[in-house]
């Protein structure tokens, strides 16, 4: 398809991650023309959800084994008097990934029964009983109360072998009692097969379909950005979600449940009354602090554990505030703290009792919901298809590119992410990485009778700004097959500290093989990822080449949503970042032919009729809007009636907010134009 493309486009963007797949989507939506590529063949790049087959084979990629190679550019014919061509680096080993491991810890095959063995347990069983059964019958033999009764002479000779007789048939009616060697051999495997059989490598591997496990997991928060953004665009209508269903954290080395919401807490048996009184207060406060600015201001910044230590909460509060529902680390400001902590209480009782949502088969889907949208505006999509040099021209802007099979393409606008761009495009303010873990168990963390999503912040006793998330995700996240649990891990790298080593502090706390409380680890993968702090293009780089971000430490989308906002407004000032797009049933196409036909009757001067006319459309446009008007009130309600059908159900779908239903456990109140007010009734005094 590449060797069809048109040869102008107003925008290219390369890369079908998160931030390049919005702003695909906005750019097209208002009238850009839109060519959008990846090497890869698959979407959603560094932001991608793999089966456990394909996750190999992306494996194998990043060691660059599957490397592009340059095309044969003929710049005498390609290039315009004043352009200059720069070569792209198509090597992907090393840019992006590394420390990449991954195993399985399980066998590669079922231990099958054993039919020897229970062939030699039947035959003991059987020399047990038939002793038994003789000596039952030697025992009748010699009892003298027995022999006492029977009569001398004939009389007792003749009952010799009546007793002979009677005893032999004793014995062969309890040994035909006996089980045979083929009922025990049954029997066992019976009893064998009830019991739920061990995970192995190839019982993995059959299930391969059913994995979707991402490179880097994001949660939406409800009231976040991304959220309104999917509503406002109406692109929440290619998403589905699952709420999380839990907070967790480690207290002593022991799992606990975190209350968060109001039922939380006054449900609560691990939070004393007391706790209880000082949680809903300090919540009640974090709630609407801006309007308290009188009571943090001596703290503002300050670290936010410093504040709660000041308000004399008991060690567990401020763990549970601190660590689970700001998630800050020991050195973020009290400012930074109470806006976390804001957006987390505004985000609960949204869409159930949760602050977060999760997409559904995997983080990798939220791109390809973009994609999709941008293809319906006009947008071009071409897989399996890089840029290979970029030109310039002589005003230092970027003119075009030429793809890998050698086709030239003009545009004014070129947006990468930074594994595609040269080392001397790229400026920044520092390079990390993030450590990461992907890893298949064979049961949850903390078992309950309904599958629980899970979101984890723990704290390092050691290194307090470098803390773990954990995401434990169950089969109905649709992210593996049933029996097992999917655990990611996210922490920013230290050094060159590979993430096995970085994370063994966690995994230890949540796996072990030794202990059956504990979940087994089937399989595993551990990997490196590099990100950009302040990402910027280079000094000599032209000003139309814009750079976007890849995945970082954070576990929601609010910053992706806000710097691709503001890229927009730079390109496109004076238009709407991804507007609503129309009704097909509101949208009228007028034929050519019929317009033509329509201005020659008005040139007749045939006016009478043509007022008539005029006045009749009026009239229909007044029965129109009365019949659109009770068509969208009768669409209200059905919408209204639909989210009410759907609570309860583990699948939530994003839809407008006249169909959010507050459940009460929130901290603050949702109001009918969206917003959050605030309601809190002190409970507890």
């Amino acid at each position: 398809m590449a060797d069809d493309l048109p040869g102008d486009f107003d925008v290219i963007v390369l890369g079908t991650g998160m931030p390049e797949s919005i702003l695909a989507a906005a750019l097209s939506r208002v009238g850009q023309k839109v060519l959008h590529i990846d090497r890869n063949e698959y979407y959603s790049g560094q932001w991608a959800s793999f089966n456990l087959e394909n996750i190999a084979k992306w494996t194998k990629e990043i060691l660059g084994e599957h490397d592009l190679e340059h095309p044969t550019i003929d710049e005498d014919n390609l290039l315009q008097p004043g352009e200059t061509l720069t070569r792209l680096d198509l090597c992907v080993k090393g840019k992006s990934y590394f420390n990449i491991t991954s195993e399985y810890h399980v066998g590669d095959e079922e231990t099958e029964f054993d039919q020897t063995d229970a062939t030699q347990t039947s035959k003991e069983e059987n020399k047990v009983q038939c002793s038994e059964v003789l000596v039952e019958v030697n025992k009748d033999e010699n009892d003298p109360n027995k022999a006492s009764t029977m009569a001398s002479g004939e009389a007792a000779e003749e009952s010799k072998p009546n007793t002979e007789i009677m005893s032999e048939q004793k014995s062969d009616e309890n040994i035909d009692k006996l089980p045979s060697k083929q009922n025990t051999v049954d029997n066992a495997k019976e009893m064998e097969s009830k019991k739920p059989k061990p995970w192995t490598a190839s019982k993995l591997k059959k299930e391969w379909r059913k994995f979707n496990l991402d490179l880097a997991p994001r949660l939406l928060y409800c009231a976040g950005n991304m959220v309104e953004l999917l509503i406002s665009s109406d692109i929440a209508k290619y998403c589905e979600f699952r709420t999380v269903s839990r907070v967790l954290t480690l207290l002593n080395d022991k799992l606990e449940k975190v209350p968060c919401s109001r039922a939380d807490v006054f449900s609560s048996k691990d939070v004393s009354m007391l706790e209880k009184r000082m949680l809903m207060k300090l919540l009640t406060f974090c709630a609407d602090y801006t309007n308290h600015k009188d009571q943090y201001q001596d703290f503002a910044d300050k670290p936010f554990k410093d504040f709660l230590k000041s308000q004399k909460l008991t060690k567990n509060i401020c763990h549970f505030v601190q660590h689970s529902i700001a998630m800050v680390t020991d050195t973020m400001t009290t400012t930074e703290g109470l806006a976390r902590t804001k957006k987390f209480l505004h985000s609960l009782g949204r869409y159930g009792n949760t602050a977060f949502l999760w997409p559904l088969y995997g983080s990798g889907e939220l791109p390809q919901s973009f994609c999709r949208m941008c293809a319906v505006f006009g947008g071009i999509y071409c897989l399996r298809t890089a840029v290979s040099a970029i030109i310039r021209g002589a005003d230092n802007k970027c003119t075009g590119v030429v793809l890998t099979n050698g086709q030239r393409i003009n545009c004014r606008y070129f947006i990468m992410e930074p594994s595609y761009a040269n080392a001397e495009d790229i400026q920044y303010e520092a390079k990390r990485h993030v450590n990461r873990g992907i890893f298949v168990t064979d049961r949850s963390v903390l078992p309950t009778d309904d599958q629980q999503l899970s979101l984890m912040y723990l704290p390092d006793s050691e290194d307090g700004n470098r803390p773990t998330a954990v995401l434990e995700l169950p089969p109905s996240s649709m992210t593996c097959p049933q029996g097992v649990h999917a655990v990611h891990m996210t922490r920013s790298g230290s050094g060159e500290v590979h993430p096995r080593e970085d994370l063994e502090n966690v995994t230890q706390k949540l796996f072990d093989p030794t202990d059956d409380d504990k979940p087994n680890v089937l399989w595993s993968m551990y990997f490196s990822q590099t990100y950009y702090e302040d990402l910027k293009r280079g000094e000599s780089t032209p000003d139309n080449i814009i750079l976007l971000p890849g995945p970082g430490p954070e576990i929601d989308l609010n910053d992706v949503v806000t710097r691709t906002r503001e890229i927009f407004a730079d390109i496109m000032p004076d238009e709407e970042f991804l507007p609503r797009p129309p009704n097909p049933e509101d949208i009228i196409y007028v034929d050519e032919n019929e317009a033509t036909v329509g201005e020659n009757k008005e040139q007749s001067g045939f006016t009478e009729e043509s007022e008539t006319k005029e006045t009749s459309t009026e009239g229909n446009k007044e029965d129109m809007s009365d019949i659109k008007s009770d068509k969208t009130e009768s669409n209200e309600d059905s919408e209204t009636k639909d989210s009410k059908d759907d609570q309860g159900t583990e699948v939530t779908t994003i839809q407008s907010d006249n169909s959010v239903t507050n459940t009460g456990d929130s901290m603050v109140d949702q109001s009918e134009d969206g917003r959050n007010n605030q309601d809190i009734s002190s409970d507890l005094n």
